[in-house]
């Protein structure tokens, strides 16, 4: 698979499902700025509006607490994905906006190693914040929108219950309606070195 083509998957993401297809030219025009050839963007749903967005929110966490953190510098809400091919051949990041999508290639054009020592996170994700920030000068940060048919659960990080009070890692996950799990958390948490619960006032 391409950059090209990666990119134009990730744009699709990026764009809530909607894929549009690849083009280099808006338009041709003559010297008198008469237009002789445009060409306009064909668009198809490639996935529904809630499973887009929750593989976004999946992507949104290889950003927040993955491999790809270092594109947090970044200062506003992104989603992507860092990968490394076999053999370290070759390195990359898909990062997206809800505005931009971009992606960051590194190898060698005769496929030789890159090295053991390289990794997308550290090398790659560095080069693509530091174009994103200039891409997106003047452009007001904006999260990605939520559609209908997903709801927003507290979920114990550690067993993928529902979370209770007690629960040492807590975080707000996304889901489908209907699939969002029913049954809280059985762990004792103080049992096992959790947090004391705190006296209330």
């Amino acid at each position: 698979m391409t950059l090209l083509e990666l990119t134009s998957a990730f744009g699709a993401i990026a764009a809530e499902g909607i894929l549009s297809e690849p083009y280099a030219i808006d338009k041709i025009t003559d010297f008198e700025g008469r237009v002789l050839e445009e060409r306009k963007p064909r668009e198809t749903e490639a996935v529904p509006p809630d499973l887009n967005y929750l593989i976004t929110n999946l992507l949104k966490a290889v950003v927040n607490e993955g491999t790809g953190r270092g594109a947090r510098a970044l200062g506003r809400p992104l989603a992507g994905k860092t990968g490394t091919s076999q053999d370290q051949r070759d390195m990359w990041f898909m990062g997206f906006t809800p505005d931009l999508v971009c992606s960051a290639w590194m190898g060698y054009d005769d496929f030789s190693p890159l090295g053991k020592k390289m990794a997308s996170g550290s090398v790659l994700v560095p080069w693509w914040t530091q174009f994103m920030k200039e891409a997106l000068k003047g452009v007001p940060p904006r999260d990605f929108a939520v559609p209908e048919g997903i709801t927003f659960v507290k979920i114990d990080a550690d067993t993928g219950y529902r979370a209770l009070p007690d629960c040492p890692r807590i975080i707000l996950e996304a889901f489908k309606a209907g699939t969002e799990p029913k049954d809280f958390c059985p762990v004792d948490h103080y049992q096992y070195g959790g947090a004391e619960p705190q006296a209330e006032d």
